[in-house]
């Protein structure tokens, strides 16, 4: 039986209106752990009452470019639905990304 994780710490400061967030995550794989840290950085501001723009970047080892995306998202009482873009800074980067949908149910 194979395992694969992340083992990682993040931390974010900020308000409701706006915040910041960064973590390191080593990754695994049938008990062996990664020798270089994935890093995490973020932020977000609120756009209105019920939108946000977001976004999350990952520096992964071995990987040349940052696995970038941002949006907006969309919340309410139990659902947030994001509607963003994927991209990797990279040579081949092309503008606005692969779209992408999430939709999370808070119950």
């Amino acid at each position: 039986r194979s395992t694969l994780g992340i083992a990682y710490g993040v931390w974010t400061f900020g308000s409701p209106d706006g915040s910041v967030t960064g973590g390191l995550g080593y990754g695994f794989s049938d008990g062996k752990l990664a020798d270089k840290p994935m890093i995490l950085t973020g932020f977000d501001f609120r756009l209105s009452r019920r939108s946000a723009f977001v976004s999350e970047n990952w520096m992964i080892p071995g990987v040349d470019g940052v696995l970038i995306s941002y949006g907006v998202r969309f919340f309410g009482e139990g659902l947030s639905v994001d509607l963003a873009f994927v991209n990797i800074t990279s040579e081949n980067m092309f503008f606005p990304g692969i779209p992408y949908v999430d939709f999370v149910y808070n119950f």
